[in-house]
């Protein structure tokens, strides 16, 4: 897969390669001002065309309220950065021998197909370091693992959380054509009840069956980690206010050249237009 990145580029990348291209812009927050806002919305219009999916994060939902865009550009790149490798590096390893669902680049690429424009939601968990002794228990007969209905729960929590907190551009769920969802950390922590549930609360929240659930182990990890790609959100109202910043910029430039124009021809003309220019 190859990957394109823009902040206000008013061109997309051409393209030439028979693998998909995909674009990472990043939209200028409403106090960055008109000329930002005009230069975004007519970025979208092309480069979302030129890529086989764009992916969107907007400075508005990230900035804190106090918090210039220079004051948050780290914790900003430092929360995209996370969104992207989790969900990125999925099935990198082989890790065939210790998952059921093991995610690959082909189910990141097939939910990416539907082209458009893209969000990611994410929300982590730190993994327990021990899990209790009494765990495992009898009942009526049969072993129950009690850790495993912990981590499932934990699962569903994770999946949830990922959705229903900030998402790299605000959006409604149920727009989205389709969804990914990656379960990565340690191995031990995957629970396939808490797959399959999160799996289903995710068709009946984005009103898709085009749901794709899948673990991305990682052997050390500290972290237990869900991040969920809804792809081709139709219904982003932020989109609609740049567009709407964008129109309202455009007339007011349109009205300061005319301006100018005439305040130009004041100045260089005289009371009475007596004088003609050199020829």
């Amino acid at each position: 897969m190859r990957y394109s990145s823009s902040r206000d580029s008013g061109a997309g990348p051409e393209k030439m390669y028979d693998e998909p291209v995909y674009g990472l812009g990043v939209l200028p927050g409403e106090y960055e001002g008109g000329r930002p806002a005009l230069n975004a919305a007519r970025s979208l219009q092309s480069f979302v065309t030129k890529v086989d999916n764009f992916i969107a994060f907007d400075n508005d939902a990230w900035r804190a309220r106090d918090q210039t865009i220079e004051e948050g550009y780290d914790e900003m790149n430092k929360e995209l950065a996370t969104r992207m490798v989790t969900l990125l590096a999925a099935g990198e390893k082989d890790a065939s021998d210790v998952a059921e669902n093991v995610m690959d680049s082909s189910d990141i690429m097939r939910t990416l197909d539907t082209g458009g424009v893209s969000s990611i939601g994410y929300a982590s968990s730190p993994v327990d370091e021990q899990k209790g002794l009494l765990g495992r228990f009898r009942e009526d007969g049969d072993e129950y693992d009690a850790d495993e209905a912990t981590d499932a729960t934990k699962i569903k929590g994770l999946v949830k959380r990922a959705v229903n907190s900030r998402l790299t551009i605000p959006c409604e769920v149920s727009s989205a054509d389709r969804v990914l969802v990656v379960i990565s950390g340690p191995p031990e922590t995957f629970a396939r009840k808490g797959l399959e549930s999160s799996r289903q609360w995710l068709e009946q929240t984005a009103d898709t069956v085009e749901v794709l659930a899948g673990d991305d182990p990682r052997e050390n990890a500290t972290e237990l980690a869900a991040v969920v790609l809804l792809s081709n959100v139709t219904q982003t109202p932020r989109v609609d206010e740049i567009q709407n910043q964008a129109v309202d910029a455009q007339e007011k430039i349109r009205e300061l050249d005319e301006v100018r124009e005439e305040e130009i021809e004041d100045l260089i003309t005289d009371e009475d237009n007596e004088l003609d220019p050199v020829v």
